[in-house]
């Protein structure tokens, strides 16, 4: 079956009575700046000052290994080390985890810490591998926190979504098989989400292809993407102790397709898990 276009499946979307979260206005105004052939980096620093959430989030994530693991303290610093459209990113994927609805009651902070592992798991890899794919940390974190950005929005729409997040289990659910129950997609929610946000074209699309590989004669800078994102959930399942379904039905494209061979793989894992842990 043909997919549905973009205006239809929102369309479906708005029918079932959700809506896609608006930008918070310190991205609307990053954006802006970044129109500019030279962005302005004295205003972008204002701008996010005005935000002391994001900031602590943002120092937090360029002290990461996926920037070389030294410790940043100032807006200026942090700028000058990762660079100005790439922290606009990083601003981004931050921005989101405050911006769903229900965001301060305990499934979402559960959802959200889950996300944000994982993102950060997805730009180790890609720092790893920028060689191979030339997809940088930031854009590889930006797909991280939103790749299932739509479980939270369907959560809000649908109480009973999803309900086994609330048991406290630790176990991640089959939010496809929940899909079902509901007729819904949460990869196209986050997908119109990605596209509502402007992401980069492949990075909504690694969005929406997240939980299996797109075929081998399809290449490109999505396919890649998607593939970090399966590693990345992988690592995360490993370090939460949890087995994860899709790895075994995935794991040799995404190794193909990051170029690292079966006898490196586990040794690469434990490299990133030791490192993101440090």
């Amino acid at each position: 079956m043909p997919r549905k276009s973009e205006a239809d499946e929102l369309e479906a979307l708005l029918e079932k009575g959700m809506r896609l979260p608006a930008q918070p206005q310190v991205v609307v105004e990053i954006q802006q700046l970044l129109a500019a052939e030279e962005p302005d980096v004295r205003k972008i620093t204002q701008i996010l000052a005005r935000d002391p959430g994001i900031v602590a989030m943002l120092f937090k994530l360029v002290s990461t290994p996926a920037y070389g693991g030294r410790r940043i303290d100032s807006l200026t610093k942090a700028v000058q080390l990762v660079g100005v459209r790439q922290i606009a990113n990083l601003v981004r994927g931050i921005a989101l985890t405050m911006t769903v609805p229900g965001v301060k009651q305990p499934i979402y902070d559960k959802f959200w810490r889950r996300c944000t592992g994982i993102a950060e798991f997805a730009a180790g890899i890609a720092a790893e591998r920028i060689s191979v794919c030339n997809i940088f940390p930031d854009q590889a974190y930006l797909a991280g926190i939103f790749h299932d950005c739509g479980v939270p929005m369907l959560l809000e729409r649908f109480p009973d979504y999803c309900a086994a997040l609330r048991t406290g289990t630790g176990q991640w659910i089959d939010v496809i098989a929940e899909d079902q129950r509901f007729d819904v997609d949460h990869a196209v929610v986050g997908y119109l989400i990605a596209r509502h946000w402007r992401l980069p074209d492949f990075i909504a699309e690694a969005v929406l292809k997240h939980h299996e590989m797109p075929p081998a004669d399809i290449g490109g800078a999505a396919r890649s993407m998607v593939a970090i994102l399966q590693l990345a959930n992988e690592l995360y399942h490993r370090e939460q102790l949890i087995p994860n379904p899709e790895w075994p039905n995935q794991c040799h494209a995404v190794m193909a397709e990051l170029c690292i061979h079966e006898g490196e793989l586990e040794s690469f894992m434990d490299d990133l898990l030791e490192s993101t842990y440090a």
